[in-house]
């Protein structure tokens, strides 16, 4: 089993609390997690890119996204249901990686909405899930050949090739998700900035055929 070692993109730094308004003042504390949880997903992205190949830590950033994505859906339920409300349209910046590895450029750009936001994380999210399955399977050797192994041996890296197995299918399910689900919302959202005379690029990373080439 081997799959496609992905580049990962950086992102620049934002505070929620900049654009959220808590008129209840009930979600200062899940503002603040929030912004928090992401500074630490952009600390660990750029860790990840200045680290050696060996050095990379695939779990980290795998538990950071973790930590990050369901404060981030907490948000976006609390903007649905009015119990926040934005002060302005957030920009974040992403730096592209698929068009790199296309176009051999990798450019940030930069993306209205929490939309975008979402978007490019669940994207992030598949590609780390996808480079910690490669990651598990480079560790386990050619072990179906090896004569010595002990079936106790065996049966413990028998468990850690399932565990990337599920990590893949994992990512795939994710790149389906955003393909599926988070670009009709996005679409919109593009429209309505559009009209509002702001840029929103739409770079072949978040392009439909793509992510579903990228779930099969």
């Amino acid at each position: 089993m081997s799959s496609y070692l992905y580049e990962l993109p950086t992102t620049g730094a934002i505070s929620f609390g900049d654009f959220c308004y808590d008129k209840s003042a009930s979600y200062i504390s899940e503002v603040s997690d929030t912004t928090e949880a992401r500074a630490n997903l952009r600390a660990a992205l750029k860790a990840y890119k200045r680290s050696d190949d060996n050095e990379k830590d695939y779990l980290r950033l795998v538990k950071v996204l973790d930590d990050y994505i369901p404060r981030l859906y907490g948000i976006l339920a609390a903007l649905n249901a009015g119990e926040l409300v934005l002060r302005s349209e957030p920009i974040f910046s992403w730096r592209t990686t698929l068009s790199s590895t296309l176009f051999h450029t990798s450019p940030r750009l930069s993306f209205p909405s929490l939309t975008a936001e979402l978007a490019f994380t669940l994207l992030t999210y598949a590609f780390a899930l996808s480079n910690l399955a490669r990651a598990v399977v480079a560790s386990l050797g050619a072990y179906e050949t090896e004569r010595g192994i002990s079936d106790a041996g065996r049966r413990a890296k028998d468990d850690r090739l399932q565990f990337a197995v599920t990590l893949l299918c994992k990512a795939a399910g994710v790149f389906e998700y955003i393909a599926k689900n988070v670009l009709g919302e996005w679409d919109a959202v593009r429209e309505r900035v559009g009209a509002a005379g702001m840029s929103c690029p739409h770079p072949p990373d978040l392009s439909r055929e793509v992510l579903i080439g990228l779930s099969k």
